[in-house]
């Protein structure tokens, strides 16, 4: 089990690079790749549009065991980085997050993980990612395992606008859970938040 960070242009974040703002000290990116560390006890892999982003984000990561791929160019935004991770990496499964989500849980993803164990013992045939879905009815795309093989063998069918959403729409086979359905005790929806704006970064850092 391999685990990626795919991100976007932070288009609606004034101050720049969403991924390397910082809550309590720490860079948002450093916290995401810690929790996935501790989730899966593997080396995170961060995928970067350019190498000045690799530059950046290693800074911000310095210190970190991690590796650093690139996006499929021939698309935008997550769905480039989620593209890109699977062309890269060789592991059956792949969890993608987003690099803005500070409040990424390790006990929610391990979650997610154990959920996947127990629906390839019980479920014939295989399915093609397993996400969470929020009581608006939206599939959180950003918090969820992806078949690496069910990825490579869509991308062709893709535009390059089109969106990671739109990738799981694709897919024969999705397992969801509802947000309602997890237990109390795993923190799945703060675990999905990520940031878009200075506001929403703030409501965070008041809570820390």
């Amino acid at each position: 089990m391999e685990s990626c960070l795919a991100g976007g242009d932070s288009t609606r974040f004034a101050d720049g690079d969403k991924a390397v703002a910082r809550i309590a000290g720490e860079p948002v990116i450093s916290r995401t790749v810690t929790a996935l560390q501790a989730a899966t006890q593997r080396e995170p892999v961060i995928v970067v549009g350019t190498q000045k982003e690799r530059a950046t984000y290693a800074t911000a990561v310095e210190g970190t065991d991690v590796r650093f791929v690139f996006d499929a160019p021939a698309y935008d935004g997550p769905l480039a980085g989620i593209v890109g991770a699977a062309r890269a990496l060789d592991s059956q499964w792949v969890f993608c997050c987003g690099c803005d989500m500070p409040l990424l849980a390790p006990t929610a993803v391990s979650w997610m993980i154990d959920q996947l164990r127990h629906i390839e013992t019980t479920r014939e045939p295989p399915v093609d990612a397993v996400a969470v879905v929020h009581p608006t009815g939206v599939v959180e795309p950003l918090h969820t395992l992806y078949r690496r093989e069910s990825v490579i063998g869509l991308q062709k069918r893709l535009s390059n606008t089109a969106g990671p959403r739109r990738l799981l729409s694709k897919f024969n086979r999705v397992s969801t859970v509802s947000i309602a359905d997890v237990p109390a005790q795993i923190p799945i929806e703060p675990s999905t938040t990520n940031i878009n704006t200075v506001e929403e970064l703030d409501r965070i850092r008041r809570k820390q």
